[in-house]
């Protein structure tokens, strides 16, 4: 980085960056009505698609950015899920996955549940959302965190996230 400062013009900053050659297997984009259902792969939603109906993942995984989902989301086993900045109008249920777990900066108009994920080595975030019910974490390997972005709950607050 570099500085006005004459002292130290530059600075260096580490950034480690993880480049994965995963692409989506599937894509959702636009309106979409009727559920969709992941059982192998990657399926995205795509940025500003709409879903009319729940989003169930049983296996592989999902990314979702900015989208709305006009039902429940559910994950049981998912390898991955990752849903940022989006509207769920219905619960967020997410148990026994084995890779990535985010939820963060979503509006969620119904309890959320995580439960028995593991991540490995990758944290499990749930951070900045807003939730319309209560938010309950167990088992989950690491516990999740909220990366100092705590979560809006209009409920109870459980579990490993008690405090987030």
């Amino acid at each position: 980085v570099s500085s006005d400062d004459p002292a130290t013009p530059y600075v260096p900053v580490l950034v480690t960056m993880t480049v994965t050659d995963q692409t989506c297997d599937t894509t959702v984009s636009g309106a979409h009505s009727g559920p969709v259902t992941v059982t192998s792969g990657l399926t995205c939603l795509a940025e500003g698609a709409e879903v009319a109906g729940p989003v169930t993942v049983r296996g592989g995984s999902l990314f979702a950015d900015d989208v709305t989902v006009e039902g429940p989301l559910s994950g049981n086993g998912a390898t991955g899920v990752e849903v940022t900045d989006s509207v769920i109008d219905g619960a967020l249920t997410l148990r026994g996955g084995s890779g990535l777990v985010t939820v963060d900066g979503n509006s969620i108009d119904a309890p959320a549940t995580v439960d028995g994920n593991s991540a490995g080595d990758m944290p499990i975030i749930i951070a900045d959302n807003v939730i319309d019910g209560a938010l309950s974490c167990s088992r989950n390997t690491p516990p999740p965190t909220n990366d100092s972005r705590p979560n809006a709950v209009d409920g109870t607050r459980s579990g490993q996230c008690s405090d987030l």
